[in-house]
């Protein structure tokens, strides 16, 4: 079997998750509003600050020369929801 090479390292489509990724653009906006910041994380802002402080550590990952790694933040509100 023949080994595809890969066109992208990171498509264009993702090329702007940092300035335009659903969590960048509405984890900042949610902080402002903690009714909506409940309903969508089911969890109040001091209780979703206290777990990225809790497990961090275990779940962080370290930038490379290659690519930026995701944040722990960003880690955890893609595993709540």
């Amino acid at each position: 079997m023949k080994k595809r090479n890969r066109e992208y390292w990171v498509h264009p489509i993702c090329s702007n998750r940092l300035l335009q990724g659903k969590f960048h653009t509405l984890h900042s906006k949610l902080l402002n509003f903690p009714e909506k910041f409940f309903g969508y994380y089911r969890m109040s802002i001091t209780s979703f600050n206290e777990l990225v402080k809790l497990i961090g550590p275990a779940i962080a990952k370290e930038n490379t020369q290659l690519r930026l790694s995701i944040p722990v933040e960003e880690r955890l509100s893609v595993t709540i929801r």
